[in-house]
């Protein structure tokens, strides 16, 4: 999945994009993915992720 979403956002189609937007949305797409699966791993990874947002 992050595969994919690296090759979505590339470089070469979106030049703007930096490493840390990239960083952003593929810690996004986790959250996204943690509250799927279950809200207290949401929780979690929101408080170890939160100084980077």
């Amino acid at each position: 999945m992050i595969l994919e979403l690296c090759f979505i956002i590339s470089p070469i189609h979106q030049p703007y994009l930096t490493l840390f937007n990239i960083q952003k949305i593929i810690i996004d797409q986790l959250f996204i993915f943690a509250k799927k699966i279950n809200s207290k791993n949401y929780k979690k990874l929101q408080k170890k992720f939160k100084p980077i947002i």
